[in-house]
């Protein structure tokens, strides 16, 4: 492991967009954006700890990796622990903790990972009621009273606002009262989303403030514990001597509708368990850090697509593009500091080895400069931010320079350090993409014909996009157009095995400012498993798509399935695809 790099403070940092997914890479890509060109690393230092071969940058994993994990889970020996001045312990799998703290640097090889910063437990979930898909935990009142702390909030605006003021109004504390609020999301019966959680005091409530805060609502009991509700609302206040319950102060706070706090007091609060992923994700996670967002990938793309709705509906397509249908969960927690720290966990599915795992999201991650462009094109951007979001594509180039990528116990791990004016910049581009993005479609909608309603698939094949990049998978590469383009696309994976194409093929291509028809049938005959086929109407071109009614909002979308179960199905084909009658 190794210190975080000194930046050179003069170096102005320039505002752009961010366009990743929530998660998570999203904000080490955003951030790294903020650089200039012309931005320089100081002298790094570099633990002597670290395993050989344990890390590589970006696109330089190697086989290496496999031995690491083994390494990880062993830990370091009392040995090596004593020579860096710590006893430590010797029990297997220790976290490594601020290790070039304790350890005598030597010069950074440009590939070991960075050291954290913190070395904080893993966060307890206790009195979290069950089925959470999305965790968030944020130490709120240091966040507040930081250096940055009045820049970050005044970067999320009203909606940043709105979002403390619910925070109180649903537990009755004030933000600078919390210490750490985590919340989580689970989807219910009804597909509607529940939003619950609990806030840690920094002091606890004496009963007359609790007296006071919770007057106007009502007090109950379930299975003969004390709670307080309204409107369907409720909060549980856990007393420290459950002996002596109403007299104890109580530190906790755990809010919710009345049906997930009655679930928190049957459980008697106890940690509720999460998938395997999820709960190997959350071990990482660390409580002295200022955030931690754990994210069930296939939660979001699902039953909870309704939390990237309206405005931040182009997460869900980043996130997508990104993670891709192998990353069954991602942890993203930063820490704000004399540096800004940014780390990202992502957990592939049990069939997919660490490292080609780790190429896979390295090779998405280094497709996001041609992302950008793409987002940017479909912009029409206000003058005031139209620079910022012109220079986009070459900013996020830099990510490589601040990047380190290493595989730990089966888990992609990419961190990055910042200065620390990095986080109220990055908040206030991702605000400024979304909007962008919202504003263009009220101005659609505002400005459009009464007929035709919306625009047809065909409309939007005559689109001229660009797609750009010099070696990626199908699936990265139907998301770059889909995104470009405006139409909503899908691969019929199963169709593809059934003719032995795969969706995770790779290959380049190059098309700039032609009509999105023309480059969806270059990425269609660039992926085509028969290289004989001169001409897409030839039955070797096997690879074709076909537009099919009922996607989103009840509008057409396009298909990427093959020829043989097309013709299965009677589809009938595009004329690009139409053999000769």
């Amino acid at each position: 492991m190794i210190e975080k790099p000194k930046h050179n403070r003069r170096i102005p940092l320039a505002y752009v967009a961010m366009m990743t997914s929530a998660a998570a890479l999203v904000l080490i890509i955003g951030a790294v954006a903020l650089f200039s060109p012309s931005a320089k690393v100081a002298k790094r230092q570099v633990a002597p700890q670290a395993t050989e071969g344990e890390t590589r940058r970006s696109r330089q994993i190697t086989a290496d990796a496999q031995r690491d994990i083994a390494a990880d889970s062993r830990g370091n020996s009392g040995a090596e622990n004593e020579a860096a001045g710590d006893p430590g312990s010797t029990e297997a799998g220790d976290k490594d903790v601020n290790v070039a703290a304790r350890t005598t640097p030597i010069a950074d090889d440009g590939k070991t990972q960075w050291a954290s910063p913190t070395d904080g437990a893993a966060i307890s979930l206790e009195y979290l009621p069950p089925g959470a898909e999305v965790i968030l935990a944020v130490r709120l009142s240091e966040l507040l009273e930081a250096p940055e702390g009045d820049k970050l909030r005044a970067a999320l605006g009203p909606w940043g606002e709105t979002q403390l003021a619910l925070l109180e109004q649903a537990t009755g504390v004030a933000p600078r009262e919390v210490e750490q609020v985590v919340v989580g999301v689970r989807a219910e019966r009804d597909e509607q989303l529940a939003m619950f959680g609990l806030v840690q005091l920094r002091a606890p409530l004496s009963v007359a403030e609790v007296k006071q805060r919770f007057a106007d609502w009502r007090l109950e009991a379930h299975q003969d514990v004390p709670y307080h509700s309204s409107d369907g609302q409720a909060v549980y206040l856990p007393q420290n001597a459950p002996d002596s319950a109403r007299d104890s102060a109580p530190e906790i706070v755990v809010f919710g509708s009345v049906e997930t706090v009655r679930e928190v007091i049957e459980a008697q609060g106890a940690s509720p368990g999460l998938g395997r992923e999820m709960e190997a994700l959350w071990a990482n996670s660390d409580t002295l850090r200022h955030v931690n967002l754990l994210v069930a990938t296939n939660f979001v793309q699902r039953d909870g697509r309704a939390l990237l709705g309206g405005r931040a509906a182009p997460l869900k397509e980043w996130m997508q593009s990104l993670f891709g249908d192998q990353t069954q969960a991602a942890l993203l927690s930063t820490h704000l500091g004399e540096e800004f720290f940014l780390e990202l966990r992502a957990a592939g599915s049990l069939d997919v080895r660490p490292v080609a795992f780790g190429e896979k999201l390295a090779d998405r991650l280094h497709a996001m400069p041609q992302r950008a462009e793409a987002y940017v094109v479909s912009l029409n951007p206000q003058p005031y931010g139209r620079l910022v979001l012109y220079r986009l594509p070459q900013m996020v180039k830099l990510i490589d320079r601040f990047t380190r990528l290493s595989i730990d116990r089966r888990q992609v791990v990419m961190r990055c350090f910042l200065p620390s004016e990095a986080a109220h910049n990055l908040l206030f581009a991702l605000e400024l993409a979304l909007v962008e993005h919202d504003s263009m479609h009220l101005v659609t909608a505002a400005t459009a014909p009464a007929t035709p309603k919306s625009e047809t698939v065909a409309d939007r094949l005559k689109r001229k996009i660009t797609v750009a990049f010099d070696q990626d998978t199908l699936e990265s590469a139907v998301q770059m157009m889909a995104e470009a383009s405006g139409v909503e696309i899908e691969i019929a994976g199963g169709d593809l095995q059934l003719d032995g194409i795969t969706k995770n093929q790779s290959f380049g291509m190059d098309v700039r400012d032609k009509p999105a028809g023309e480059v969806l049938l270059t990425i269609m005959r660039l992926a085509n498993p028969d290289k004989t086929a001169k001409n897409a109407t030839e039955p070797a071109q096997k690879l074709v798509y076909v537009i099919r009614p009922g996607g989103a909002g009840g509008e057409e979308r396009i298909v990427v399935t093959t020829r043989a179960q097309a013709k299965v199905r009677q589809e009938r084909l595009p004329a690009v695809f139409r053999l000769p009658e």
